[in-house]
C-alpha cells in the first residue's frame, strides 16, 4: 500500500528457472509482468502460447489482478530457441509492448523493420521490439533487430504518441543505424557500446537509431521518455 503494507505477495514459477524482469500498471492498477522461463509447467491461462517452444528458455508475458494477484492471463511468448523479455511498457489503450533479445529463427514478426535474426556471422541473440493486444492474444507489431554479432534489448518506454524507445547493447559493428550521434562502434572486439533507437508508432519504422559509447564496455539498464520526446539512460 502507500504506506508500505503488505497487501499480497506470491509465487510464479513452474519446476525449473524462471525469471521476472519487467514490470507495468494498467490504469486499472492490474500488474503485467514479463521475463523469461525454463519451466515447461509454467503456469499458463488464456494463453496466446500454451507450450513452451524453446529448447532452454521462452520469454512470458502474464498479467495479475490488483486486488489480490490472482492470475488474470499468463502465456508462453517465443520461437524455437532461447528467448527472454526484458522489459515491457503499455500504452494508455493497455496495448503491450515489449522488449528483449532473440536467438530463435521463428520468433514471431509483423511488419517488421527487420525480418529474420542477423546470421551472418554467428547464431548470435539479435534485439527484438513487440507490440501486443492488451489480452496478449494477438501481435500488433514485431521485428528483430540487431547486426552480425550479439544484441541484447534491455529497455523500453513510449512517449504520448506511442512512438518507440528502446536501448541496450551490442557487439555489432552493423547495428541498424539511423541518424545517429555515434554512426560507428567504439567498443574494442567484444566490448560492448549502447544503443538507442526510436520506432515511429504509425509506420514501425526507425526515426532514429545510433550507438553511444567509448572504446571499453558500455551497459545500459533502462530509458525512460518525458512528454517533449526526449529519452533519458
Amino acid at each position: 500500500s502507500a504506506d508500505g503494507a503488505l497487501q499480497y505477495t506470491t509465487y510464479l514459477h513452474g519446476s525449473s528457472g524462471d525469471f521476472g524482469t519487467g514490470i507495468a500498471l494498467d490504469g486499472s492498477g492490474d500488474v503485467y509482468i514479463a521475463g523469461g522461463t525454463d519451466s515447461s509447467d509454467f503456469p499458463i491461462l488464456n494463453a496466446m502460447q500454451s507450450v513452451k517452444n524453446g529448447v532452454t528458455r521462452d520469454a512470458f508475458i502474464a498479467k495479475l489482478a490488483a486486488q489480490d494477484g490472482s492470475l488474470l492471463f499468463s502465456t508462453y511468448f517465443g520461437g524455437s530457441r532461447s528467448d527472454i523479455i526484458q522489459d515491457i511498457a503499455l500504452n494508455d489503450a493497455g496495448q503491450i509492448f515489449l522488449v528483449g533479445y532473440t536467438e530463435s529463427t521463428d520468433f514471431p514478426t509483423l511488419n517488421p523493420i527487420q525480418a529474420g535474426l542477423n546470421l551472418n556471422q554467428c547464431f548470435c541473440e539479435d534485439t527484438f521490439v513487440t507490440k501486443l493486444s492488451p489480452d496478449a492474444l494477438t501481435v500488433l507489431y514485431g521485428t528483430y533487430l540487431g547486426g552480425s554479432f550479439e544484441d541484447y534489448g534491455q529497455s523500453i518506454a513510449l512517449d504520448g504518441n506511442d512512438n518507440i524507445y528502446i536501448t541496450g547493447r551490442t557487439q555489432s559493428d552493423d547495428f541498424p543505424t539511423q541518424a545517429a550521434i555515434q554512426p560507428n562502434r567504439a567498443g574494442q572486439y567484444q566490448d560492448e557500446d549502447l544503443f538507442v533507437a526510436k520506432i515511429a508508432a504509425d509506420r514501425g519504422s526507425l526515426v532514429y537509431s545510433t550507438y553511444l559509447g567509448g572504446d571499453n564496455g558500455d551497459w545500459v539498464r533502462r530509458i525512460a521518455v518525458d512528454e517533449a520526446g526526449n529519452a533519458f539512460l
